[in-house]
């Protein structure tokens, strides 16, 4: 690449980053039209922006400022997902497991959550432990797994991975049965909000 090759690729990429916080400032004003046709230019003139394509994937997944389309959304997560943006990654996994946009794919749903979840996504930690826990067939070991990712989501604050972390300590499924950590789990996602956890504690004695 010359240099003067060099200094409008850079100025292309400032360009970019520009339409992307103006497309932003857009949708705030609820000018959704407006604010992707500024997402649009800004990936023509840089289109392995990342940003630029999550906010093009969302626009097409929530149809702003266009008609939806969940395999266009499909398309704009991807190249984000290839990126390791994580919000991507995580939406991308949805898709495959809901069959939006895209055929049902258990397999790939797993693969690209645990990417996420592995990047330290709570929602994503939530979603591969449900996977392990309610999956048809019993698969050694994933009941280990499944409470795994509960915890590690459950630590940070995600009220429904503590209540199933609560519960398969009240129960014993995949780690040993410990009444007062049910206890402690239940509390912390009751303490969100949480309905079922709230009635749960009841037969702990606790509010």
């Amino acid at each position: 690449m010359s240099v003067e090759n060099g200094r409008d690729h850079a100025r292309a990429e400032v360009i970019a980053a520009k339409c992307y916080h103006v497309g932003l400032e857009l949708l705030d004003m609820e000018k959704l039209g407006e604010a992707y046709a500024v997402f649009c230019r800004g990936i023509e003139l840089s289109p392995q922006n990342v940003m630029l394509q999550f906010a093009l994937g969302q626009a097409f997944d929530l149809g702003i400022g266009v008609e939806k389309d969940d395999s266009q959304a499909v398309e704009w997560y991807q190249k984000a997902a290839e990126q390791g943006l994580i919000v991507a990654i995580f939406l991308l996994a949805q898709k495959y497991e809901f069959g939006e946009g895209i055929q049902h794919d258990s397999e790939q749903a797993i693969r690209w959550y645990r990417i996420a979840a592995e990047g330290g996504l709570p929602e994503a930690q939530f979603a591969l432990g449900e996977h392990y826990l309610c999956e048809e067939e019993h698969v050694p070991n994933h009941l280990e797994e499944a409470a795994f990712w509960f915890h590690k989501a459950a630590e940070q604050g995600h009220s429904n991975a503590q209540l199933r972390l609560a519960g398969m300590h009240e129960d014993g499924l995949g780690i040993p049965q410990d009444l007062g950590a049910a206890e402690y789990w239940f509390r912390k996602a009751a303490e969100q909000g949480n309905v079922q956890a709230r009635a749960s504690l009841e037969q702990y004695g606790a509010d």
